[in-house]
């Protein structure tokens, strides 16, 4: 059976009443386990579970019935019983129920049941028959620790939840923390790309800024891109009319003195040409790539490391700029950056050696058999 006793407050208190404990949060909840009734009747009149709900069973079934429906803090329960001892449910409650306390009720108290007893975990043995004053200082006490060791699941309960909530939150911030590292580190490594074109540029521009021939300032290019990439191939086309190109100087490295004539002149013809269609750098290794390139016909760079870029300046084609070597000895990632950032202030040099050249050419006669304009050739 199970019922909930009235509190004593509004009753006045005489000096044979004793206050009943303060309760906080939920209601105490007691379990009475023993065959003996008057035992239940002692403690259901024992001031010191006012304002707790008992529960009573008159076997271990029921006790056990009530320990899986009811939210038991404090159970007294009996030794022994016709078929059966109360320790078996002592130690379950004990070992599957963290924070209720356990009271063994006994009328032939021993020291082997104390023993027995105290290893379970049981914190107090009474003896019976109880007598009330007696049970009701233990049941306070009881009660105490039993709601103390509610408080105490109670923190251990909150605690894990907010460990729970601090985890959920660090992963947050550590995926966020990874994604930020991520895009700062992609920021920087965009910055430095932008530092080196940079000084790319200035270093080059210092360079030719002034030189107004174009063989000269074919020189000098020649001159930086073998100081840049070291020995190396390298030739520089020059547009001659509108699908055509023209050596305009070169470094041979490692080509046979036989072959370069030979193997520029189809660079001019074919690859030139071809590359004035690229945007950007153009960088390749593979063989079946270079034979795209160049044609099938052509087999002389096939073991080669070729990069190559197309100066324009406002979508006109001034130069197309060619290295390459054997790909034993492939270009280092600071070639690949000098090509871009020199590739504008070559075409810009370019376009102003032909501006100033066309402004001081003398102009030739009046015709009316030919509207041609002399090009970058004729410069």
């Amino acid at each position: 059976m199970s019922r909930h006793l009235p509190s004593t407050a509004g009753r006045k208190t005489t000096k044979a009443d004793k206050p009943s404990l303060p309760t906080s949060g939920r209601t105490l909840h007691l379990l009475v386990a023993d065959e003996d009734q008057a035992t239940r009747t002692a403690v259901e009149h024992c001031p010191a579970v006012h304002g707790t709900v008992i529960h009573a069973a008159s076997n271990l079934a029921q006790a056990r019935a009530i320990l899986t429906s009811e939210p038991i803090d404090l159970v007294l329960v009996a030794a022994a019983f016709a078929h059966d001892t109360g320790l078996k449910l002592a130690q379950d409650v004990l070992t599957h129920k963290a924070g209720v306390q356990v009271m063994l009720l006994t009328d032939k108290p021993s020291l082997p049941l104390a023993v027995d007893a105290m290893r379970l975990g049981v914190t107090d043995l009474l003896a019976k028959p109880i007598a009330s004053a007696e049970v009701d200082q233990r049941l306070r006490q009881a009660i105490t620790r039993a709601r103390a060791e509610r408080r105490v699941q109670n923190r251990v309960r909150n605690l894990r939840k907010l460990c729970r909530s601090l985890d959920d939150a660090r992963r947050e911030i550590s995926s966020q923390v990874e994604v930020l590292c991520n895009d700062l580190v992609a920021a920087y490594q965009e910055l430095a790309n932008q530092m080196q074109q940079a000084i790319q540029s200035s270093e080059f521009n210092a360079v030719v800024r002034s030189e107004l021939d174009l063989e000269q300032f074919v020189r000098k290019l020649l001159e930086y891109l073998l100081d840049k990439a070291g020995p190396t191939n390298a030739a520089v086309f020059l547009p001659a009319n509108m699908d055509e190109f023209t050596l305009g100087g070169y470094i041979n490295y490692d080509c046979t003195n036989d072959s370069p004539d030979f193997l520029l002149q189809h660079l001019g013809d074919t690859l030139a040409p071809r590359l004035a269609e690229h945007d950007g750098l153009v960088s390749v290794t593979d063989p079946q790539a270079m034979r795209q390139l160049l044609g099938e016909g052509c087999t002389a760079l096939d073991d080669a490391h070729l990069q190559a870029i197309t100066c324009k300046h406002e979508g006109e084609v001034l130069a197309v700029i060619v290295l390459f070597r054997h790909h034993a000895q492939p270009f280092e990632d600071a070639v690949a950056e000098a090509l871009p950032a020199i590739g504008p202030i070559i075409a810009q040099s370019l376009a102003r050696i032909i501006r100033v050249h066309h402004r001081h050419r003398p102009e030739p006669p009046q015709s009316n058999d030919s509207d041609e304009t002399p090009g970058l050739e004729a410069a």
